[in-house]
């Protein structure tokens, strides 16, 4: 496997080129960030599981993920692939473009359409453009990041250019077309809105008419995560909201979102997020 992250510390910018070979990977945590993220396939195949669907990506198609959604590749069966991703904020990219006008460089991700198919053309032209900033990234990622910013901004006009040919054509989802997989996307929708009800395996099993075991089993295969892990992960990013815009006692807070112990809430979110919600909260309000 090779991997290479390049991280400017003067921005909030990531850039990151893998190619993976024959041990089959996913992603080994629950992944959300504050960042927009832009993930081309260069090679290969991956499943893709972004809020409430999966979906089949495959070489030349380009996914598109908005901060604080819930997403995680997952192995399709063929290990073998290669990938370009960029992360970055908003706010530096607006910082960066505040003289470019009031053009809504992230308009593309807010779509029906976070994986997209390319033509031949178009892969040709965002693998230029990707691999372009990779490198400058790669060579020096302070002296270049200029030019990296501006050739960010071309990718971002790239992509809306490219959603709205897509909504003019009324392109369905790429999303995949499998039963047990629509039905797993069911459930979980139901835990994305009724997070703050108590529910487990056993329960949520009974409710959609699964057996625990094969709802278990098709969950993690589906999602890539297992049921409890995502069950806390969209706690706790209900839970980060509520401690950064409302000034209610914490213990109200944990309750609202599922837990049933602040305790357990307070175990949980350190573990997620490497410090406790008034740790959190004193950081995000300082």
């Amino acid at each position: 496997m090779k991997r290479y992250d390049y991280v400017d510390n003067q921005s909030s910018v990531l850039v990151e080129y893998t190619k993976k070979g024959h041990v089959t990977q996913s992603m080994i945590r629950p992944h959300v960030h504050k960042s927009y993220e832009i993930y081309y396939l260069l090679e290969g195949e991956r499943y893709y599981f972004i809020h409430n669907t999966t979906y089949h990506v495959k070489k030349g198609m380009l996914v598109l993920i908005e901060p604080s959604v819930i997403h995680r590749t997952i192995s399709s069966g063929r290990p073998e692939h290669e990938r370009l991703l960029i992360n970055i904020e908003e706010e530096e990219l607006k910082r960066f473009a505040s003289g470019f006008g009031t053009y809504d460089w992230f308009e593309g991700f807010v779509t029906n359409h976070p994986v997209i198919s390319l033509d031949i053309t178009k892969q040709s032209a965002l693998r230029e453009m990707m691999f372009t900033i990779y490198n400058w990234y790669r060579d020096n990622p302070i002296d270049n990041r200029q030019r990296i910013m501006l050739k960010i901004m071309e990718v971002l006009i790239f992509i809306n250019d490219t959603q709205k040919e897509i909504d003019e054509k009324k392109e369905p989802k790429l999303e995949v077309e499998d039963p047990m997989f629509t039905r797993i996307s069911q459930v979980v929708q139901y835990i994305n809105e009724h997070y703050g009800e108590v529910m487990s395996l056993e329960s949520l099993a009974k409710q959609f008419y699964f057996s625990s075991y094969y709802l278990s089993r098709n969950f993690k295969k589906t999602t890539g995560f297992n049921l409890k892990e995502y069950i806390n992960q969209v706690r706790i990013l209900e839970a980060e909201k509520k401690l950064a815009q409302e000034n209610r006692p914490i213990s109200e807070i944990s309750r609202e979102v599922g837990f049933e112990s602040q305790t357990h809430f307070g175990r949980v979110f350190k573990q997620y997020k490497g410090i406790s919600p008034s740790v959190y909260r004193k950081k995000i309000m300082s």
